[in-house]
């Protein structure tokens, strides 16, 4: 039921109570008095229950059926926008453990971008990474050997590039 139809509905509560009040208190004790009762008690659940009286088993299965489909929608839309979100938090927690390694061999003006796949498993992990620094090669050689044992990526997927000056 809808609020739109909630005041008729009350509206004809309060007359089939007050017309069913005023029917039994005119009516003398006995048979007929009974029998208005059990009436007025019909009367009183017809008021009650009139709002299904109206209700369209059609119409309420499409409407169902359709606010099924919206849930379904924003659900597969926050499915979708959660896992950009995790790619992204993943990708930049990666980025700034390669920064992190990268100062521990002696490297300051470094920047880093790491890809990532999505594991059938239901997780992202790291399968290359871009590294743009001033190093020389053993810093390269060093950085490059910690971010293939702690992350994974073999050397043939890091892309290492200097940093252009001016």
């Amino acid at each position: 039921m809808n609020t739109g139809n909630l005041s008729p509905w009350i509206n004809g509560m309060i007359c089939t109570a007050v017309f069913c009040s005023i029917a039994l208190a005119l009516t003398p004790e006995g048979r007929v008095k009974n029998a208005e009762k059990l009436l007025c008690g019909i009367v009183m659940l017809a008021a009650i229950f009139s709002p299904l009286f109206g209700f369209h088993s059609e119409k309420y299965a499409s409407e169902a059926a359709r606010y099924a489909e919206i849930g379904k929608e924003l659900a597969g839309e926050g499915s979708d926008s959660m896992e950009r979100l995790n790619r992204t938090l993943i990708e930049q927690e990666l980025c700034a453990y390669i920064l992190d390694k990268a100062e521990s061999v002696g490297l300051h003006t470094v920047s880093a971008e790491v890809e990532v796949a999505w594991d059938d498993a239901g997780y992202w992990y790291p399968v290359g990474a871009s590294i743009c620094c001033d190093a020389t090669n053993e810093q390269r050689e060093k950085l490059g050997a910690l971010i293939e044992a702690e992350l994974g990526i073999p050397a043939d997927r890091q892309e290492w590039s200097e940093v252009k000056n001016g």
